[in-house]
């Protein structure tokens, strides 16, 4: 009998190490919201002037338009990372645009692109806006339509 208990106890103390182990090695991952992305963009870039966010539906990425009009913000989350990067206008190679969403191609080889979910018809409009203007600057054998 005390031999079944101390198989239970120990079977017990292995699950919940592995559930404590589960939660270490893969942590939940919040939301990126607004207030974050531009407090970390802030922190990176402390001379530019933010005018607007766009989010993502999904809580992964927040584009910022920046005062200076040849450049926007980026912050994205990378598993549980965010790279949050400044890419000028020029840089932005073409674009795809999807039902739901826009993915940006990047001049940039360590993150060629940049996928954006609007979450309402104001942030569609002026990613729209954004995609066009950089498919317009781009190569035409470089840009990549849906």
């Amino acid at each position: 009998m005390m031999t079944k208990l101390l198989i239970l106890a120990g079977s017990a103390l292995g699950i919940a190490l592995l559930v404590l182990l589960a939660r270490y090695l893969w942590p939940e991952v919040p939301r990126l919201t607004t207030a974050h992305a531009k407090r970390r963009y802030a922190q990176t870039f402390p001379d530019d002037s933010i005018t607007e966010c766009l989010d993502d539906e999904k809580g992964t990425a927040v584009l910022l338009m920046l005062a200076d009009p040849d450049a926007v913000g980026l912050v994205l989350r990378m598993g549980d990372r965010l790279t949050v990067r400044r890419v000028n206008r020029a840089d932005i190679a073409g674009a795809r645009k999807a039902e739901s969403h826009i993915t940006l191609a990047l001049n940039d080889f360590t993150m060629p692109t940049a996928s954006f979910t609007p979450k309402d018809d104001h942030d569609r409009q002026k990613l729209a806006t954004l995609a066009t203007t950089a498919l317009a600057a781009s190569d035409p054998h470089e840009a990549r339509h849906a």
